[in-house]
């Protein structure tokens, strides 16, 4: 805990200082460390929701992560939650318990959201969107990250991957909203599923335990 905690004061204050220039830095030392104190207050809380599971999790147990591709903006970040992820894995692995790690839905545009809650008004052709254009960052970078989570869980006895994504899109790698092969809207908003898209999903899920 001691180790991760100096590891996340570290890379929270690298983050920082790469984000200010040394004007900055020395012109306005309360902002700095203000920025600083934000920053790593937010990782230790992730990090003090570890420690109480430390005391909660038994063998058998299934420790569950879900991810969003507006989190992860750059290596640095997903490097250090992939080194977070080995952390916790290993301290999984000495209570006999797994982490799963969920991927990301698509992303879809705020026009093919409107339609939701009209379901007799849904046009899925109307926004029908390629794989590409349903990320945030790029699909080279998707893949990559996608990549890094399936890496750990070959690293790892203890970790699994799982990606919704393509499940949500055709043979031809499009993507419209809906329910595959229903036309039936399975999203609330812009990257959250609705009641449809759960149930939609909720046999892989089942099947991938």
């Amino acid at each position: 805990i001691e180790h991760q905690a100096l590891e996340i004061i570290t890379g929270q204050l690298r983050q920082v200082v790469a984000s200010m220039t040394i004007e900055q830095i020395n012109r306005d030392r309360e902002r700095f460390e203000n920025t600083i104190r934000s920053h790593v207050g937010k990782e230790l809380e992730k990090l003090e929701r570890l420690m109480a599971l430390r005391d909660e999790v038994r063998a058998g147990d299934v420790v569950a992560v879900t991810l969003f591709q507006r989190t992860l903006r750059n290596e640095v970040w997903l490097q250090q939650l992939a080194a977070n992820f080995r952390n916790i894995a290993t301290f999984l692995e000495t209570r006999g318990a797994s982490l799963v790690i969920f991927g990301d839905v698509p992303l879809m545009s705020l026009t093919a959201v409107t339609a939701t809650s009209t379901p007799s008004s849904w046009c899925s052709n109307c926004w029908a969107r390629s794989r590409e254009n349903c990320t945030i960052f790029g699909w080279a970078w998707h893949e990559h990250v996608e990549d890094t989570w399936r890496n750990l869980a070959t690293e790892r006895g203890n970790v699994h991957f799982f990606s919704p994504f393509h499940l949500f899109c055709d043979e031809n790698h499009i993507c419209d909203g809906s329910v595959p092969g229903t036309g039936v809207p399975a999203y609330r908003d812009t990257d959250h599923l609705n009641t449809f898209g759960s149930l939609y999903l909720a046999p892989f899920v089942h099947c991938f335990f």
